[in-house]
């Protein structure tokens, strides 16, 4: 088994730093999370990158489990240190967006074996499995529609208040045939992958910074991919 990160943020933000997609691996026990904090909550990145270290450190694959996991990783986003902006309108901005707290997606997978793996996933970031007849699957959203619908998120203030529903995470068991590849990807490379399931092999071709950044700005310009951040875990 071999793992690849691609992460590449959208042009608006400037530099790296500002990516709100993360990500957490943990090899021994074979767990994977992403997640894509979403641009219009209180720091999300900080968010993100706090779920998916609390998944791959006790990874759960029963709805009321992961959900208290997640409530009781509240306090330290809440605890976590925000600078805010010296300029008084966007100061005033960001204080609006901390009365609703900090929101992502999640998918969390483990593999079991060569030909299966659990998987969670909560969201409209989505997984793809190119198998080795070539054959492109997505998962658990197959199409645009089902993606776009997938809107129910991760969100600080709801899990404090029990406000997420169990049936709001897409939990099961997938199998898959033996040296298949699955590729966890956030929300604008998903829907560019259901869209032109051709560019995957593009894709997985990519070996460098230079190639990934060559590829979103070629297809950032075509208006095929929309801009945003682009994280994928390659397995």
């Amino acid at each position: 088994m071999t793992v690849t990160v691609l992460q590449l943020h959208k042009r608006s933000s400037y530099e790296f730093k500002y990516i709100q997609d993360k990500y957490s691996i943990n090899l021994d026990s074979r767990v994977f999370a992403l997640s894509d904090g979403t641009t219009q909550s209180f720091n999300s990145e900080a968010w993100a990158q706090i779920i998916t270290d609390a998944f791959t450190q006790s990874p759960s694959f029963d709805s009321k489990v992961i959900l208290t996991q997640l409530k009781e990783c509240v306090p330290s986003f809440i605890n976590t240190k925000y600078s805010f902006s010296n300029n008084k309108l966007i100061r005033g901005l960001e204080e609006e967006k901390q009365k609703t707290g900090g929101t992502a997606t999640l998918i969390g997978i483990k593999i079991k074996s060569n030909t299966s793996f659990n998987c969670i996933t909560c969201g409209d970031s989505n997984i793809f499995i190119k198998t080795p007849k070539g054959s492109i699957n997505p998962y658990p959203n197959k199409t645009l529609d089902e993606l776009d619908v997938s809107n129910q998120f991760i969100n600080t203030d709801d899990l404090l208040n029990d406000k997420i529903s169990n049936d709001s995470l897409k939990i099961s068991s997938v199998r898959i045939p033996q040296d298949s590849t699955i590729i966890m990807a956030t929300d604008a490379l998903s829907r560019f992958f259901i869209k032109y399931p051709d560019k995957v092999d593009e894709f997985l071709n990519i070996r460098d910074f230079s190639g990934l950044l060559e590829f979103c700005k070629s297809n950032w310009d075509k208006k095929e991919l929309e801009e945003d951040d682009i994280s994928a875990v390659i397995i």
